[in-house]
């Protein structure tokens, strides 16, 4: 049978399979489930030194297996560097902690960062993609601070700005999460240059609710009225993320990947890997199907 073994720039992973950033990975008794169906590692729910808004936890799921705005309450520091040190003491997960720093304070991405290590992370992920956070304005010419993720992951220059304070501020890797909103083979170029040790890809497009068109054009889904555009994931966006991935490859042939977006199956991961992923990462195959069906995973890559 085939080893999955591997080394992503520097964490030995038993396979490469990881659950990607997301509700599912905001409190240790649903991480140690992703343990005990073969995960090698979790990113923890998006972190912030001082969360800058608050969302209400809700998913929106269509039959077809597409979800609209999946969102959540995000992490303080203080709740994450608890989480942590409980993974450390219940699994042997290795632990990339998901951050956002306060947009171009580089000295506040660096501290979290810190904080994050000290408390027994063993990678940093940079969030800076989430198209749910200022965006659209962001777009749109409207200014608004602190800039915040895929509003940072947009440019390339700020991206390289970011990873270089906090690969600078610690000693463990430093991955970078990217935007499709954005050319991501520019923003991984500039995040190689300043020191990242590899790239994560990708977070979710922006899109806009279906409409109910008997009813004066409002969303059609509930509890979206006042809903901007917001991002849309699932088995949709997979194509999507093996061009990404594929062209990150081709722009940073060193660098080590965390490929994923729409991985459904085992097939989806083995094409995955062979775009140009080091790693795989995985979050709406367990929404949708549930953690028996990412359990059949590993049996079917050997």
């Amino acid at each position: 049978m085939a080893d999955l073994s591997v080394d992503f720039a520097g964490l030995k992973l038993k396979n490469p399979f990881i659950i990607a950033s997301s509700e599912l990975t905001n409190k240790i008794e649903k991480i140690k489930i992703a343990e005990e169906n073969g995960a090698s590692a979790i990113s923890t729910k998006l972190t912030f030194l001082k969360v800058p808004l608050f969302a209400r936890p809700y998913h929106i799921i269509e039959k077809e297996g597409a979800f609209y705005s999946p969102s959540g309450e995000r992490m303080w520091v203080e709740w994450t560097q608890e989480l942590i040190q409980e993974c450390k003491e219940q699994t042997e997960l290795k632990v990339i902690a998901n951050m956002m720093g306060p947009g171009e304070d580089l000295e506040g991405w660096a501290k979290l960062g810190r904080m994050l290590e000290e408390a027994g992370a063993d990678m940093l992920e940079l969030n800076m993609s989430c198209p749910n956070l200022g965006l659209m304005a962001k777009q749109m010419g409207i200014n608004e601070e602190p800039e915040l993720g895929a509003s940072i992951g947009k440019d390339p220059a700020l991206a390289g700005a970011v990873v270089k304070a906090v690969v600078e501020a610690v000693k463990i890797p430093v991955m970078a999460k990217m935007t499709p909103e954005a050319n991501t083979m520019m923003v991984s170029k500039s995040a190689q240059k300043n020191g990242v040790a590899a790239i994560s890809a990708i977070n979710c497009p922006q899109s806009l609710p279906p409409l109910d068109i008997d009813k004066g054009g409002r969303p059609l889904y509930p509890s979206t009225n006042n809903q901007s555009y917001a991002g849309l994931c699932g088995p949709w966006i997979r194509p999507l993320a093996y061009r990404h991935v594929a062209q990150i490859r081709t722009t940073c042939p060193d660098l080590p990947i965390a490929g994923g977006g729409g991985l459904m199956n085992w097939r989806h991961s083995v094409e995955m890997i062979m775009y140009g992923s080091t790693v795989l990462t995985y979050c709406s195959l367990l929404y949708l199907k549930g953690y028996k069906a990412f359990a059949e995973i590993e049996p079917g890559m050997r």
